[in-house]
């Protein structure tokens, strides 16, 4: 989630001063003004949504911890599929996107199970 939070953050960080860039790199048809404001909205809540990852990763208790791994896992993935199907053609930036939200998506579906169970990493090496 740590690693999440990082990535989160500085993309919302760069949509936040550079919003008409960010509506370039993931290929948006029409650049308006609206879109412009939009992108600046958003990164504003990235970089608000990136320190509470980064909060919770670090502070929740277990239960905590695995309630917002479930709703990453189900958030990520359907940011991705939106992002998939937004608009006619997928450019780079879309694909890369696409195959970040899904490989976080992905990382949770993994390690929740494994948290679940109580895997520590000292219990690994003895």
């Amino acid at each position: 989630m740590v690693i999440q939070a990082i990535l989160v953050g500085v993309a919302g960080l760069f949509a936040a001063v550079k919003p008409h860039d960010v509506a370039r790199y993931l290929d948006s048809a029409d650049i308006t003004d609206a879109v412009t404001w939009l992108w600046t909205l958003v990164g504003l809540i990235l970089v608000a949504l990136s320190v509470h990852m980064g909060t919770t990763s670090r502070n929740a208790s277990d239960p905590a911890l695995r309630r917002a791994a479930l709703v990453m896992i189900v958030i990520n993935a359907a940011v991705a599929y939106r992002v998939y199907s937004a608009g006619d053609t997928l450019a780079n930036g879309r694909w890369t996107t696409v195959i970040m939200l899904s490989l976080f998506a992905f990382l949770y579906a993994i390690t929740l199970p494994i948290k679940s169970i109580g895997i520590e990493a000292n219990d690994v090496n003895g």
